[in-house]
C-alpha cells in the first residue's frame, strides 16, 4: 500500500484525511502542521501516525510515497519545489499557486522530474461533471455560447472558514478560493484558449482584506462566453450557481451538489445521481502504474492564468 504524508492540518486537509482514512489504498504515514496542538490533536484521532511541525522532515522520509499539501496557497510553490526534489508524488489543493509564476515553476519542474502531480478539484469526480461531460459530447445541450457563475455570499469568510489567510487580498478571497473549481470543469471542457476581456473588482479601503465584489467575462476561442458575478454583503444566504446555456437544453449546478437541467422552454428539473469516482482510487491508479484520472499541474497552470488575468485585469 502506498503512503501518503499531509502537510496542512487546517480545514480542507481534515475533509481529504476523513477520505483517506475510510480508504483502503493509501495509508497516512506523516501528518505535518505549525501549530503544533493540531498536531497533536490529529495525531490522537489517527493513531500510528509520524508527526511534525517541520514539512521538509515530513518529506525526507523515505517510506513516503505521496504528499498532500493543504496549506495557504502563497505556501505551495515552496513545499512543491521541495518535494520533487525529494522524488515525491504530489496531490496539492487548489489554486496550484500564488501567482502565475510560481504555477509556471512547478508545472515545468514537476514534468521534468516525471512525478506523479495532481490537483485537488473535487467536482471534477462528481457525477455531474461527467455527465456533464457526457451530454456535450452526445451534443445534447445543441450549439453552447454561453456560461454563466454566480458566487454571492453573505459574509466572506464564511463562519466555518475564518483562517488567518482566506479573508486576505494576498492570497485569499472568493476568487482564489471558489472560481477555480469552475474554471477548470470549463477548461476540461472547452479547451484552455480562454482570455480575460473584462473584469472589475471591488475591494475594502484597508487594503488587505480580500475582494467584496467582482463582474468579469472570459472568451474562448471558438466564441463561448462565461459570465461571472460574485458579490459579498447579500442579505441572503450563500448561493453558488454555475449554468451552462445550450440552445436544445441548458444544466445548473446549485450549491455544489443540485444538478439539474432545463429542455427547451422548459423549467429545471433536478437529474439523478450516479456515483461519483473516487480521486482517491483515480490517485492509487497512477501511484501503480494504471492509468487514473487527475487533474495535473498543466490543467491548475491554465486555471491559474484565469485567475490571474481576472486579478490583474486593470494593471494590464
Amino acid at each position: 500500500m502506498k503512503k501518503i504524508g499531509i502537510i496542512g492540518l487546517g480545514v480542507i486537509g481534515q475533509r481529504l484525511i476523513k477520505q483517506f482514512q475510510e480508504s483502503n489504498e493509501i495509508e497516512i504515514y506523516a501528518i505535518c502542521d505549525t501549530n503544533e496542538q493540531l498536531v497533536l490533536e490529529t495525531a490522537k484521532q489517527l493513531a500510528n501516525v509520524h508527526s511534525y511541525t517541520d514539512y521538509k522532515l515530513l518529506i525526507q522520509l523515505p517510506e513516503i510515497d505521496l504528499i498532500y499539501i493543504a496549506v495557504p496557497p502563497s505556501l505551495h510553490n515552496e513545499i512543491s519545489i521541495y518535494a520533487i526534489q525529494h522524488s515525491k508524488h504530489i496531490l496539492c489543493e487548489k489554486p496550484l499557486a500564488n501567482s502565475l509564476e510560481e504555477a509556471e515553476e512547478m508545472k515545468e519542474k514537476a514534468k521534468q522530474s516525471g512525478i506523479i502531480h495532481a490537483i485537488h478539484f473535487p467536482l471534477a469526480y462528481s457525477f455531474p461533471f461527467w455527465e456533464l461531460k457526457k451530454m456535450l459530447n452526445d451534443g445534447m445541450l445543441g450549439e453552447v455560447k454561453r456560461a454563466t457563475l454566480k458566487m454571492h455570499f453573505h459574509e466572506w469568510p464564511r463562519p466555518w472558514q475564518k483562517t488567518n489567510w482566506i479573508g486576505k487580498k494576498f492570497q485569499g478571497g472568493f476568487i482564489r478560493e471558489i472560481m477555480p473549481h469552475y474554471l477548470q470543469m470549463l477548461i476540461h471542457l472547452f479547451g484552455n484558449d480562454a482570455k480575460v476581456t473584462y473584469a472589475e473588482i471591488d475591494y475594502p479601503n484597508d487594503e488587505v482584506s480580500s475582494e467584496t465584489s467582482v463582474v468579469a467575462t472570459l472568451q474562448w476561442k471558438n466564441g463561448f462566453k462565461l459570465v461571472v458575478d460574485g458579490y459579498v454583503g447579500s442579505a441572503e444566504e450563500e448561493h453558488l450557481q454555475f449554468v451552462i446555456h445550450g440552445t436544445e437544453a441548458s444544466v445548473s449546478l446549485e450549491n455544489w451538489r443540485e444538478f439539474k437541467k432545463a429542455n427547451k422552454g422548459g423549467a429545471f428539473q433536478k437529474v439523478n445521481e450516479g456515483a461519483p469516482l473516487s480521486l482517491i482510487s483515480e490517485l492509487n491508479k497512477e501511484l501503480n502504474g494504471e492509468n487514473g484520472f487527475i487533474i495535473n499541474f498543466e490543467e491548475g497552470y491554465y486555471v491559474q492564468k484565469l485567475l490571474e488575468g481576472i486579478l490583474h485585469f486593470n494593471q494590464k
